[in-house]
């Protein structure tokens, strides 16, 4: 609020002195809210007073004076007593041209008493000239000619020509001075002319500003135009960039979970082998700690067990199977052995 309050009144002043009084007072109405939202009353109450130019250049008097005396009366409230004097200037050109002098005099009599701006000698201060000839014209009015005749002359010597000289020419043609007439007429219609070649020259270097603005305008379009493009083209480059970086990732995330699937396979495969190796290695451990030829022993131990068990059970098997016959019987190999230690035909005859 404080930077928007002072972006907009200096445009206030900016668009006064281009005599743009609506864009001035849209200006205007903006400072005053922003002053309302930042400063304090006083501040405020002269925020609102600077209407007063827009409507002079508008010549909307009744609200010139409007607003200076309702300035005058809240300032005057507020105990702001040299303030609410100040704010009673504008209302005295319009007193007099209205013929309303009582109300003229009475703020004269506040402003040049109360306002602060008037030394000793009733001189304004430097800057505010411009009211000699506004008392000069009060003067005049009220018939006091030499009095308005000093006024509009410290008016000339202020550099305000053409209102001091209009002055005089209403002054001398009170007294009749027919050669004084002819005199400030010339000067005055000089004056006028000086004025109006003055507002021409600053109405061509307003049109040369303005110029110059349009064209610092565009120029400034254009740079927003490739700054628009280039942002555009980072917007899309980074786009793509981003984009790649999420493909990157998304494939070596997809790699990964792979890798991560292979290595589960592999732990799994590793740790069957380790656990078969385990167990074998329990199983050599048990057989190294064994005594083989005990137990080969054994096993031929049993096996001759069995041999002799099959063999009862064969002889067994063909005891119940076959009939006494002595011809079956000599056709054993038993009997032969029987026959041929009988006949003394092996080398041990005995049975």
């Amino acid at each position: 609020y404080y930077l928007l309050k002072n972006i907009y009144g200096q445009m206030s002043l900016i668009f006064d002195d281009q005599n743009l009084p609506q864009d001035e007072i849209w200006a205007l109405e903006h400072y005053i809210e922003n002053v309302r939202k930042t400063s304090g009353e006083s501040e405020y109450l002269f925020a609102k007073y600077r209407l007063v130019s827009p409507y002079s250049l508008l010549n909307e008097i009744d609200s010139v004076i409007a607003i200076s005396l309702s300035s005058y009366e809240a300032l005057k409230r507020i105990g702001d007593s040299q303030g609410s004097a100040r704010v009673l200037c504008p209302t005295i050109y319009p007193y007099i041209e209205r013929g309303e002098l009582d109300k003229a005099k009475w703020a004269i009599g506040i402003f040049e008493k109360e306002s602060g701006w008037f030394d000793t000698h009733g001189n304004i201060e430097r800057g505010r000239e411009s009211y000699y000839y506004v008392k000069g014209f009060y003067e005049l009015a009220v018939n006091h000619l030499d009095s308005a005749e000093l006024f509009f002359r410290k008016a000339i010597s202020s550099g305000y020509l053409s209102e001091g000289y209009r002055g005089l020419l209403s002054v001398y043609r009170s007294r009749n001075d027919m050669d004084s007439v002819y005199h400030f007429s010339l000067a005055y219609e000089a004056a006028q002319d000086t004025l109006h070649n003055q507002m021409r020259t600053n109405a061509i270097l307003q049109m040369s500003a303005l110029y110059n603005y349009n064209r610092s305008q565009k120029e400034a379009e254009q740079e927003r135009e490739k700054s628009r493009v280039l942002k555009m083209r980072t917007t899309f480059f980074s786009g793509l960039l981003v984009l790649s970086v999420l493909l990157l990732l998304w494939f070596y995330q997809r790699y990964k979970n792979k890798k991560k699937q292979e290595i589960l396979k592999l732990s799994a495969r590793l740790e069957s082998a380790i656990s078969a190796r385990s167990e074998i290695s329990a199983e050599l451990q048990m057989l190294k700690s064994k005594d083989y030829e005990s137990v080969i022993a054994a096993k031929e131990a049993k096996e001759a067990e069995l041999t002799e068990t099959i063999r009862r059970l064969q002889q067994k098997n063909e005891k119940d199977d076959q009939t006494d016959c002595t011809e079956a019987f000599v056709n054993r190999s038993i009997a032969q052995l029987f026959i041929k230690k009988s006949n003394l035909k092996t080398e041990r005859p005995n049975p």
